[in-house]
């Protein structure tokens, strides 16, 4: 199954599901990142590198989780440009979302497109309400989020971690 997620800078992009053949392509993503976009993305440092994160991040139960990569089908079926993920507890009403673009790919409307999408695909299984923790410095991403209709509901688990949620129309 594959996603339109419309023209970027002149090309046509599209997502699909994220598998374990994707390991490989999800660390070099993660090398051609910032140090500081993974620190944004994951709250602390991490290095980019086979092992458990990177088993979580590309095994993913299909009742309890969505993950998609975009990629550009002109360029690569493999190439990792954004990914964006929902996890949920089985028949729940509310999931918590993440999503990350390629460093040198951001201000282009990518991760735009990822979290309207994995919006839709929320509402689309009856989640009503999606959360995301996002650091209080990530103003590119707390922009996004009111762009997008979002709302910063308050602190989260920690200090200096903010909590955003939306509001889905159930499908």
């Amino acid at each position: 199954m594959e996603f339109d997620l419309g023209d970027h800078d002149g090309q046509r992009l599209r997502a699909r599901p994220i598998t374990p053949k994707d390991a490989d392509a999800l660390l070099d993503f993660a090398e051609r990142s910032t140090r500081e976009d993974l620190r944004l993305r994951f709250f602390s440092m991490i290095k980019p590198a086979h092992g458990p994160l990177l088993d979580r991040l590309t095994h993913v139960d299909a009742e309890t989780a969505i993950a998609l990569v975009a990629f550009d089908p002109a360029v690569s079926w493999e190439e990792i440009l954004g990914v964006v993920r929902l996890n949920h507890e089985k028949g729940a009403s509310e999931g918590e979302f993440a999503v990350m673009v390629r460093s040198d790919l951001k201000g282009h409307g990518i991760g735009h497109e990822l979290l309207c999408l994995i919006l839709r695909l929320a509402g689309e299984r009856g989640i009503t309400r999606v959360v995301g923790d996002v650091l209080a410095e990530n103003r590119p991403m707390l922009h996004l989020v009111r762009d997008l209709g979002g709302r910063v509901e308050g602190h989260g688990p920690e200090v200096g971690i903010i909590r955003v949620v939306f509001e889905t129309d159930r499908a």
